[in-house]
C-alpha cells in the first residue's frame, strides 16, 4: 500500500518539478493557474495510466490458483440436479453413488469407455470431476492423501480412461493396492485396465 502512494506521491512531485524547471517559480495569478492546469492535467494522465497498468499486472499475476481447501469446500457443499434428494453434502453423495455406477456399469459384461462417459450416475460426479483437472499439478500427490476411499477409486477409473492427467495416475498407483476392492468393483477395474 505504501509503495503505491509514494508512487503516486512522485507522479505529483515529478509533474510540479517539471513545471517548475521549464517555467520557473509562478509570479502572478495566471501564472499560477496556468501551473494548477498543467498540473492537475498531467499526473491526472499518469495516475490513470499507472493504474491502467497495475490492474493489468495484478490481474496477470494473481491467476486464480485452485487449492485442495477449494476442492475440500466443494465436496463439503456439493449439489447437483439429483444429489439434493439424497444429501447436500459430497462425499456422502459420492459414497451413496458409487455402488450403483458400479453396478450399472457391470451389469452387462465388461464396461467399455464409453460405457463410463456415458454412465448417468458418473455424470452426476462431473463437477467433481472438473474440480480435480483445475488442481496444480504441484499439489496432486498431496491431494491424492487426502482422497476419500470412493474419491480414489472414482479417480483410478478416470485414470484408467485417460480422462485425469497421468500425475494422479502416478500419485495413485502406489496407494491402489491398499484400497479394499468388492468383487464388481475389481471386475469393473480389470475390464476397463483390459480395454
Amino acid at each position: 500500500m505504501f509503495k503505491h502512494i509514494a508512487v503516486l506521491l512522485s507522479i505529483i512531485l515529478l509533474t510540479f518539478g517539471t513545471y517548475l524547471s521549464k517555467f520557473g517559480v509562478p509570479d502572478d495569478t495566471s501564472s499560477w493557474a496556468n501551473l494548477g492546469s498543467f498540473s492537475g492535467g498531467t499526473a491526472a494522465v499518469l495516475i490513470a495510466l499507472y493504474g491502467v497498468i497495475y490492474t493489468i499486472w495484478q490481474h496477470k499475476n494473481s491467476k486464480s490458483k485452485y487449492t485442495i481447501e477449494d476442492h475440500v469446500r466443494l465436496m463439503r457443499t456439493y449439489k447437483s440436479a439429483h444429489s439434493g434428494g439424497y444429501t447436500n453434502k459430497g462425499y456422502e453423495f459420492l459414497k451413496w453413488l458409487w455402488p450403483g455406477a458400479v453396478s450399472q456399469l457391470t451389469r452387462d459384461g465388461k464396461a467399455t469407455v464409453d460405457d463410463i462417459l456415458k454412465n448417468s450416475n458418473l455424470n452426476e460426479m462431473a463437477q467433481w470431476k472438473r474440480s480435480l483437472l483445475k488442481i496444480e499439478r504441484k499439489l496432486i500427490a498431496q491431494f491424492v492423501n487426502e482422497m476419500s476411499r470412493e474419491e480414489l477409486k472414482l479417480a483410478w477409473l478416470y485414470c484408467l480412461i485417460d480422462e485425469l492427467p497421468k500425475e494422479y495416475k502416478n500419485a495413485i498407483a502406489p496407494k491402489w493396492s491398499e484400497v479394499p476392492l468388492s468383487d464388481s468393483e475389481r471386475s469393473l477395474f480389470d475390464a476397463v485396465k483390459n480395454a
